[in-house]
């Protein structure tokens, strides 16, 4: 079981970021440098994935990213989060007002003051690359008032392809992500009985994640009912003998996400229930047969809709089968019917065929697949099999 430890002799966040920006600056259509002010494109160009981000939607932050450098973009109360991931001062541009006491020159002490506002400090990041104004930029859109007039194209199609196949330390990470996740989803199944509220459960998830140091994101755990509701916080609700428990989660580790899904029934399954996992089990598993390098994003699609209707859903119906993973917990290609990407060796992928009916309840299983040339390698090995919880072992179903 790979452990926090083994995870910490893994790359960095800073020379995992250098080698993405390897991979981005490689691209022909490359330009000098890159402007970005997506959360995600800025971790991804400078290994920095921000909590103030996370916090405030509103919050503006950027990179300023070159082959071999990053010039990181934030808030002065972030300066400090920042500078333990970049490590470099001089790299260290930031706005607005924070007091925070440094402690001498080898650290915040030694970088630049922070200027009034954003984009003092994005002009202030670009005249200290390219004072003359003569090299040429890539920025997230077709023009930005940030650049003064400098010369610059959208970079947002080039940051889409260097972003669609992972690095190998890149699945590291997720995988270990996902692996955290899997604990928890352990931990609360062994735990699942009636008279357990679900609150209790998705506190079991979190210790779990948090304990091998992710962060627990999206924690749905979700019963009866209340798993028909797609996206839900964990309630008071407690188990009662007959219900579906759906435990649906994100979590992140380093900036990368992991999401993940597992059913089961507290008591015996009904007969009704028995089917609709079956054919929703089909759905996943068809997936697990199709995808490969080569096959696009709606043949999948089609394959794990046709799969799931003839084990025994006639009607059901989905507008995606899975996504991509990565530093957004739903990135390109989306396995969907209007999604045409081929699939290339290196992508990650969630898959999943979930139903949900209103008053009746949800289930679902959700995977993680990296594509190879002949197929797809698992991230996720926890059991997909139908289980029960409450003291009745999955042998007494006929």
């Amino acid at each position: 079981m790979t452990t926090l430890s083994d995870m910490n002799e893994v790359w960095g966040n800073s020379d995992l970021a250098l080698a993405r920006r390897a991979r981005v600056f490689s691209d022909p259509t490359a330009p000098d440098a890159i402007l970005c002010f997506d959360p995600a494109n800025v971790a991804y160009l400078s290994g920095y994935a921000s909590m103030s981000s996370d916090m405030n939607p509103a919050y503006r932050i950027g990179v300023l990213a070159t082959a071999d450098s990053a010039r990181l973009i934030v808030s002065a109360g972030d300066g400090p989060a920042a500078l333990e991931c970049i490590c470099d001062p001089s790299m260290l541009f930031r706005y607005g007002e924070f007091h925070v006491v440094t402690a001498g020159q080898n650290r915040l002490g030694a970088a630049r003051p922070a200027v009034a506002d954003f984009g003092a400090a994005v002009r202030d990041a670009l005249d200290s690359w390219d004072p003359g104004r003569q090299r040429r930029i890539g920025i997230e859109g077709e023009t930005s008032d940030l650049v003064d007039g400098r010369s610059c194209f959208d970079a947002r199609p080039l940051l889409r392809r260097s972003r669609l196949v992972k690095l190998p330390h890149e699945i590291a990470i997720i995988r270990y992500c996902l692996s955290l996740m899997q604990r928890g989803i352990e931990a609360a199944l062994d735990a699942a009985a009636p008279g357990v509220n679900e609150r209790d459960l998705a506190a079991l998830v979190s210790a779990e994640i948090t304990r091998g140091g992710g962060v627990p994101r999206s924690i749905a755990v979700t019963s009866g009912p209340r798993a028909a509701n797609v996206d839900a916080f964990a309630s008071g609700r407690r188990l009662a003998i007959g219900d579906v428990l759906r435990i649906d989660l994100g979590a992140t580790f380093r900036g990368y996400w992991g999401d993940m899904a597992r059913s089961a029934f507290i008591g015996l399954p009904s007969s009704e229930q028995e089917q609709c996992f079956a054919a929703i089990s089909a759905g996943v598993e068809a997936e697990r047969q199709v995808i490969r390098a080569g096959i696009t994003a709606s043949e999948v699609f089609a394959a794990a809709i046709a799969a799931t209707r003839d084990a025994g859903l006639p009607q059901f119906a989905r507008h995606h089968v899975g996504h991509g993973l990565g530093l957004n917990i739903t990135e390109a290609p989306l396995l969907a019917l209007g999604d045409h990407t081929v699939l290339q060796s290196g992508m990650v992928l969630c898959i999943e065929t979930p139903l949900y009916r209103e008053t009746w309840g949800g289930m679902m299983t959700e995977d993680v697949v990296v594509v190879t040339e002949n197929g797809n390698t698992p991230l996720t090995d926890l059991s997909r099999d139908l289980r029960t919880c409450g003291g009745v072992p999955c042998s007494s179903i006929a």
